[in-house]
C-alpha cells in the first residue's frame, strides 16, 4: 500500500505541471523517500542503484548513457492513452540512440516512446524493456562478454532487433514476447530479426513479425542469421523471397500470412497455420508497420483464435503477457483530470483525478 500511495503522489506531482511548465521528474528511493527534480540530468545524477525514476509526459532528453541500475517509468508511449499526462518521448539529440551500459544491468524501462533506438551494450544482463515504442534495438557490440537475460515485452519495434556478435559469442537468453516487430516491404531496410554473426537460442513468443527477404547477389532474409531458435504463437507477414531465413529452429503454433509450409524450410514445425490474409487475420491493419490506431486482435473467424500452445490466441493478445491496449506502465496511471478554472467562495480549488492500474 505504501508503494501505491507514493506512486499516486508522484503521478499527481507530474500531472499538475501544465504544458507551459517544465516537466517534473520523480526520484523514489527503495525506502520510499522521494524527490522532485526539473530535469533528467539532475534526476540521474542524484540517483543510485536500485532507485525508481518517474518521467513526465512530453520530451525528455537523455544525452548520456544509462550506467546505473534504475527502474524507469514513463507516462506511456501511446498519445491516445496518455492525454492527461501526455506520452513520454525520449530522445538523444547527439546520437539518436539511448545507450545502456554495463552498470544498467538489473534495471528496466517501461512506458516510453523512443524517437530513435536503444543499444544494449556488451556485459549488460538482466534488463527488461516493456510497453515501449522504439525504432530499433541493437544488442551487443562484438567486443566483450555478450549481453544476457534480456527481456523485451509488450512493445512495438518499428524497425529491427539486431544482435552484434563474433563467431564465438552471441547474446544469451534473449526473450521477445508479445511484441510487434518490423516493417513490411519498405525498400531495402534491415531484416526484422538479424545478426552480423549467428544468433542462437533466441526465444520469440506471441509476436507479430513484419519484414522482407531480399535476394539479389545472395539473400538478406526476413529472419537473418537466426539459428537454433524458438518461435511460438507468432504471426509472420513478409515479402520478397519465400524462405524466412532460420535454420535448426522450432516453429510451434504459428500463423503465416500469404505463405505455405515451404517458407519454414527444414526447421521443426508443429501445428502451424498457412496461407492466411491480412483481412482474415486482424480486426484492422493498415500501413506497413505498427500503428496505434490499428487493431491487432484476431478476427473472430481466424483459425488462430484460441489455438496457441497455451489455448489462448496466436499473436500479441495471447500468452502470459497479453498486449496492453494503452501502452502505459503497470504503475497507477492518471486517465482523467478536471481542474476548476478558479477557486470557490471558500478559496478552494476543485480538482478531480481518476487513476487506474494497468497490470
Amino acid at each position: 500500500m505504501k508503494k501505491i500511495i507514493i506512486s499516486l503522489f508522484m503521478l499527481l506531482c507530474l500531472a499538475i505541471s501544465t504544458k507551459a511548465q517544465l516537466g517534473r521528474f520523480a526520484l523514489v528511493k527503495p525506502d520510499g523517500t522521494s524527490f522532485i527534480y526539473s530535469s533528467w540530468d539532475s534526476t540521474y545524477n542524484n540517483a543510485a542503484n536500485g532507485d525508481n525514476i518517474y518521467l513526465p509526459g512530453g520530451y525528455v532528453e537523455m544525452n548520456n548513457p544509462i550506467n546505473k541500475t534504475l527502474n524507469i517509468y514513463g507516462a506511456g508511449y501511446n498519445q491516445d492513452s496518455s492525454v492527461v499526462t501526455e506520452h513520454t518521448i525520449v530522445r538523444n539529440p547527439a546520437y539518436g540512440t539511448l545507450y545502456l551500459n554495463s552498470g544498467a544491468s538489473g534495471g528496466a524501462i517501461t512506458g516510453v516512446y523512443f524517437q530513435g533506438g536503444v543499444s544494449i551494450n556488451d556485459t549488460v544482463n538482466n534488463y527488461k524493456i516493456s510497453r515501449c515504442q522504439v525504432g530499433y534495438i541493437n544488442i551487443g557490440n562484438s567486443t566483450g562478454i555478450p549481453p544476457s537475460n534480456i527481456i523485451i515485452s509488450e512493445s512495438a519495434i518499428t524497425g529491427s532487433v539486431q544482435a552484434s556478435n563474433t563467431s564465438a559469442t552471441y547474446p544469451l537468453n534473449v526473450v521477445i514476447i508479445n511484441c510487434f516487430v518490423g516493417t513490411y516491404d519498405n525498400g531495402n531496410n534491415a531484416p526484422t530479426l538479424s545478426a552480423n554473426g549467428t544468433w542462437k537460442n533466441l526465444i520469440v513468443r506471441n509476436c507479430i513479425l513484419f519484414g522482407k527477404t531480399i535476394c539479389n547477389y545472395g539473400c538478406s532474409y526476413f529472419l537473418n542469421n537466426i539459428d537454433y531458435s524458438y518461435f511460438e504463437n507468432c504471426i509472420f507477414y513478409f515479402s520478397g523471397g519465400n524462405y524466412t531465413g532460420t535454420n535448426y529452429s522450432t516453429y510451434r503454433n504459428c500463423l503465416l500470412i500469404g505463405r505455405d509450409i515451404t517458407s519454414l524450410g527444414s526447421n521443426a514445425v508443429f501445428n502451424c497455420i498457412y496461407n492466411q490474409t491480412i483481412a482474415s487475420t486482424f480486426i484492422n491493419q493498415t500501413g506497413n508497420t505498427f500503428d496505434i490506431h490499428n487493431d491487432y486482435r484476431l478476427q473472430p473467424t481466424s483459425p488462430g483464435k484460441n489455438v496457441g500452445s497455451d489455448g489462448t490466441d496466436i499473436g500479441i493478445y495471447g500468452g502470459v503477457l497479453p498486449w496492453n491496449e494503452g501502452g502505459v506502465p503497470g504503475n497507477p496511471h492518471i486517465y482523467f483530470k478536471k481542474v476548476a478554472p478558479q477557486t470557490d467562495s471558500n478559496g478552494q480549488l476543485q480538482i478531480q483525478y481518476k487513476v487506474r492500474a494497468n497490470n
